[in-house]
């Protein structure tokens, strides 16, 4: 069983340092796209990367992917110079997303309810009690002492 409990419309996200994202629900279309994006951007840097780093540029690229698709709008985030609100651009999503603790953040909480509801469907499988604790035993009973 599977309760289907994902958002609908648009929500916000609050993320560390007073920012708060705008995000377009999670869904089948955003998470692929965003991991292709991800392996197309990390695929021309790969060779030659350590692997702890290899590690790092896929995560950070799956962020900047997954926040450039589900971006909306954002508050707290501000050019380099000025007090203007910066516009949501791809460019600018990667400039928040090249800041560890944001991008972990976002990722977390944008991908949350998706999680759960995988979470969800894996507490769905067989269970003791179930159809398959009610199977009789196909094993012989072995001796306690060996030959």
């Amino acid at each position: 069983m599977i309760r289907l409990n994902l958002p609908r419309d648009p929500y916000w996200i609050t993320l560390p340092h007073g920012v708060r994202l705008q995000v377009r629900p999670i869904d089948t279309a955003i998470d692929t796209a965003a991991r292709e994006m991800a392996v197309e951007q990390v695929r021309a840097e790969a060779k030659g990367l350590p692997r702890p780093v290899l590690f790092g540029r896929i995560t950070q690229a799956l962020a900047t992917a997954s926040g450039q698709l589900a971006i909306l709008a954002w508050e707290g985030v501000l050019p380099a110079e000025g007090e203007e609100p910066l516009p949501v651009t791809p460019e600018a999503v990667a400039q928040l997303m090249a800041i560890p603790e944001l991008a972990q953040a976002f990722s977390r909480q944008y991908f949350a309810p998706l999680n759960r509801l995988i979470a969800e469907g894996e507490a769905s499988g067989a269970v003791l009690g179930g159809t398959l604790g009610a199977a009789p035993d196909t094993a012989s009973i072995v001796p306690t002492t060996a030959a």
